[in-house]
């Protein structure tokens, strides 16, 4: 990457640890990134995600809280953080045992880095996400880059779409200039697409429940799993009640899973397979 257009790009750097944060700052500066802003709280995260100019990168620890890093990490995928869900995040950790590593991919990482981290690590990691990021993939619960093994670029057999982010980071790099009204203008036409399938997914994965609890309920068996799946379908009905937007994309949905994919001939097994990331 030419060293020159390295100067443009804002980099938020979260780390608990001040040494750290010293170390890292001064090898990304070195490298060429004059623009690095270093965080050791996870508010001071939000409050520059939520600027007016977004950071075009987000490099974070694990150990600043796994839980609430991710719940961050998905609030902004969700788009309830700041102005571009699409921010390109590279997570890292130096506690690498599985529970860690599947959270940090449920809610929507780019990458994962196991610590420490040498600088021509990082370095090569940000180069892929300037030359190769993945595209996004969508389902009832998840917004992020596609994890699965083998993606096809133009969607798959299950139908799940991918899409292609806007990515400031390349832009940048590139030399390629993006106004702030041209940002938002870009992020609204993905995520407008991004919700309009966001919503059939949800339709699949409402179906998918009411197959598991409707004959629960039927029997009087109301096992704690029943109560998951009921408490699951309450919180994405919800959702989808704030989505009235697209609640005709739903409806035709369900009027064609009525007409002949309803629970009689629409397998749990197949569509649970039809929300899934492979993550």
């Amino acid at each position: 990457m030419a060293q020159a257009n390295l100067a443009d790009i804002t980099i938020i750097w979260g780390d608990s640890n001040a040494e750290n944060r010293r170390q890292m700052r001064a090898a990304m500066v070195s490298g060429g990134y004059r623009d690095v802003r270093d965080c050791r709280e996870l508010n001071e995260i939000e409050a520059l995600l939520r600027s007016a100019v977004p950071p075009d990168l987000l490099i974070v620890s694990a150990q600043m809280g796994p839980k609430s890093v991710f719940d961050m990490i998905h609030r902004l995928r969700h788009g309830d953080i700041g102005q571009n869900p699409f921010v390109p995040v590279i997570l890292f950790t130096w506690r690498a045992d599985p529970d860690l590593i599947r959270g940090a991919a449920e809610c929507g990482v780019d990458d994962i880095l196991a610590a420490p981290i040498s600088p021509a690590d990082l370095f090569n990691r940000i180069k892929v996400l300037v030359e190769n990021r993945k595209p996004f993939v969508v389902t009832s619960d998840y917004i992020g880059p596609d994890r699965r093994k083998d993606p096809r670029r133009d969607g798959d057999a299950d139908g799940i779409p991918l899409f292609e982010v806007p990515n400031t980071l390349r832009s940048k790099v590139k030399g390629e200039r993006i106004s702030a009204s041209d940002l938002n203008a870009l992020v609204d036409d993905v995520m407008s697409e991004m919700n309009d399938q966001r919503l059939v997914r949800h339709s699949y994965q409402i179906n998918f429940l009411v197959v598991i609890i409707h004959p629960a309920y039927e029997a009087n068996k109301i096992e704690p799993e029943i109560i998951v799946h009921v408490q699951r379908l309450a919180e994405i009905s919800e959702e989808v009640g704030r989505m009235s937007r697209g609640l005709e994309t739903v409806m035709e949905v369900w009027r064609r899973l009525a007409r002949g994919l309803g629970p009689a001939r629409a397998p749990a097994a197949r569509l649970r397979a039809t929300d899934a990331t492979d993550n």
